[in-house]
């Protein structure tokens, strides 16, 4: 049972890293709150554009 008990050894120690990573990027780059513009367009059933449209809109 060795290699399980590495393999559970090695799971515990990423999941270590994973959090440690997490909390240095939020303090990098801090999570913000969305301004109300991006709220609404978030939340807006309107229909996407395509990508014939989104490439005229950027001329």
């Amino acid at each position: 049972m060795e290699i399980a008990d590495e393999i559970r050894t090695i799971r515990k120690d990423l999941d270590t890293l994973v959090h440690l990573f997490s909390k240095l990027i939020n303090k990098i780059v801090p999570e913000e709150e969305a301004e109300e513009e991006d709220k609404e367009a978030i939340m807006s059933q309107e229909e996407i554009m395509d990508e014939e449209e989104l490439f005229k809109a950027l001329k």
